[in-house]
């Protein structure tokens, strides 16, 4: 059956669907039940997980130091890595002065949300679009795109964007022109990200957009798909430039509220209120780890502990923001109230390679160690436009028009000053120890100074 006659044949089944109720999994200690399908979307599948109460084991838990990972061409997915921990895979100089490599224009019109690299090449996705460069900061391509993140599939060499019309592209990181294109589950409609790439495989994920119409209220968005797609000979396109080899291995609907994901290598984590699941390369749920909280922001380390901030409602029904690290087995690691908040924790938590735990806020920084204390606070300069750690646990931080570095004692130390320039995305260090970033009006490239 191929992928478009599927597609539509699904989106006739959910348009038919009542709305279901009735969980496969019950817990009377929940405010929330969640279902999950296949293809038939009027009856939920039967699945069997291993369901712990998320609880503080007692004992405490040490988690050893991370292992620097192999530096694989850069920074594939937004937040550095499928895991979301903003992890680098290089560090920059302590003590040298810095200087300007190269600068380029980008489209000022639009907002830089962050930037991707791979070898030779930079991708910034905007708000509307993505620009790509190579490595000396000439512009390549450009192109407009759907909502969604880019990602990058590395062995392939290709970056994949949802466009309008409900089609996945998968561009050239050579030249940014469209190789082939492919018609996943519900088409059009969706937000859609690829959350991971392996040499055939991709996971993407596509959540329900709002639905507006002349005559009658905002339907809000309650689909949340998962699907497995097998890109079989990436040299099998036909005539209308769809990838024909490819096919889907397996796919899971969610009803529910819009999930956080991320995942260690084919190994998903989906959290929604009231549970994180987790799931196996055939989209199987094998656990669900349950209590009563909302899941603001995820990351995940290389253990697949979950480090996620949540908002939990208190007897007097006050709301109360904590850090929480849970280990896949439920036990609750640390438990960290994170108090005085203004804003919502947008940025999933930073985490260090000895586990220590950075809060990103709007124009403020929190860390806590590895065993759920605040170590410190603190004010920024300006607005954070993003943060993420070296593998010598140094937080580098855009705050305003500044780029600093803090270590784990909470000690700043300024890098560069980008004087009348907003710094809007999360900075990424090369393998030569450069450090890229994107400003309202530049992609910059600085570098130590000889």
């Amino acid at each position: 059956m191929s992928l478009l006659f599927k597609s539509g044949f699904l989106l006739i089944l959910i348009l038919a669907a009542p709305s279901c109720s009735k969980s496969q999994i019950k817990n009377s200690g929940q405010k929330m039940s969640i279902d999950f399908y296949r293809t038939d979307l009027s009856s939920p599948i039967s699945i069997e997980p291993k369901i712990y109460k998320i609880k503080a084991s007692g004992e405490t838990v040490e988690i050893p130091d991370a292992l620097i990972e192999e530096y694989d061409g850069g920074y594939h997915y937004r937040f550095l890595n499928s895991q979301k921990n903003s992890r680098l895979k290089s560090s920059f100089s302590k003590t040298a002065l810095w200087k300007i490599k190269w600068k380029t224009e980008i489209d000022s019109s639009l907002i830089p949300w962050y930037v991707l690299t791979n070898n030779d090449r930079i991708v910034i996705q905007n708000e509307n679009g993505w620009e790509l460069f190579d490595e000396s900061g000439k512009k390549i391509s450009s192109g407009p795109r759907s909502d969604g993140n880019i990602g990058i599939d590395k062995i392939n060499n290709i970056f994949y964007e949802n466009t309008f019309n409900g089609l996945l592209h998968a561009r050239q990181l050579s030249t940014g022109k469209n190789q082939f294109q492919i018609y996943p589950y519900f088409g059009k409609g969706y937000e859609r990200t690829v959350l991971s790439a392996s040499e055939k495989n991709i996971l993407v994920h596509g959540f329900e957009l709002p639905v507006m119409t002349h005559d009658s209220p905002i339907r809000p968005a309650e689909y949340s798909i998962l699907e497995t797609i097998d890109l079989g000979s990436l040299k099998e396109i036909d005539e209308d430039g769809m990838l024909s080899s490819a096919f889907q291995k397996q796919v899971l609907v969610c009803r529910s509220s819009k999930p956080l994901i991320a995942t260690v290598g084919e190994k998903v984590v989906f959290a929604v209120p009231d549970h994180i699941f987790f799931m196996d390369e055939k989209l199987e749920v094998s656990t669900d780890l349950q209590e009563n909280f909302i899941p603001v922001s995820l990351s995940l380390d290389e253990l697949m502990n979950i480090y996620v901030v949540v908002k939990i409602l208190k007897e007097n029904n006050e709301e109360k923001i904590a850090l929480w690290v849970i280990s896949k087995e439920g036990n609750l690691i640390s438990n960290t109230e994170l108090k005085d908040l203004k804003e919502t924790v947008i940025v999933p938590p930073v985490i260090g390679f000895d586990h220590t735990v950075y809060i990103i806020l709007n124009q403020r920084i929190i860390a806590v160690n590895s065993s759920g204390k605040i170590i410190w606070d603190k004010m920024m300069a300006g607005v954070v436009g993003g943060a993420a750690i070296t593998p010598d646990n140094r937080l580098l931080v855009a705050e305003g028009n500044l780029l600093t570095s803090i270590d784990k004692a909470g000690e700043r130390n300024f890098i560069y000053d980008f004087e009348n320039e907003s710094l809007l995305t999360q900075p990424l260090v090369n393998e030569k120890g450069e450090i890229i970033i994107a400003s309202n009006n530049f992609l910059y490239c600085i570098e130590p100074k000889k």
